[in-house]
């Protein structure tokens, strides 16, 4: 987890300050700095399905507390299809963009469902399926390979 959160840590300055600017900076850095959110997603989301499984509440909202972050910054990093910097790496995935209306409503659903996470009072109050559902609609909208 603390990996995941310097990552995020450094995906939301940049993402919300003048460090990046989806509009006027390289195609290569914003979808590096894609590639980093989705990273820090992943392995928030991997460690809260590890603290739930443990019965671990207090990591579990840790990580929900991050995805709620990071589900936020991240319509700020897609304003911008940046087709140029495809493939990128060793990544088998591009983003195609589509309706912006509709990856934030995904990006919305998943910070809702992740703060609730963050706000659980009990094991049964996390929700990974509906974080896990908000990602899974994302992709199949916009991830392509």
């Amino acid at each position: 987890m603390f990996v995941g959160a310097i990552a995020l840590a450094v995906v939301s300055v940049a993402a919300t300050s003048q460090v990046v600017d989806p509009m006027n900076t390289r195609s290569d850095d914003v979808v590096g700095l894609r590639k980093a959110a989705m990273w820090a997603i992943n392995t928030e989301f991997a460690a809260m399905r590890a603290a739930s499984s443990d019965g671990d509440l207090e990591a579990a909202k840790s990580s929900a507390l991050s995805l709620s972050v990071l589900a936020g910054v991240l319509p700020l990093l897609f304003e911008e299809e940046h087709a140029d910097a495809y493939p990128f790496g060793e990544s088998r995935f591009r983003y195609e963009a589509g309706d912006s209306a509709v990856f934030l409503r995904h990006a919305s659903a998943q910070q809702s469902a992740a703060s609730a996470t963050a706000d659980a009072s009990s094991m049964r109050d996390v929700d990974i399926r509906a974080i896990g559902g908000s990602c899974a609609a994302c992709h199949t909208a916009f991830r392509r390979r």
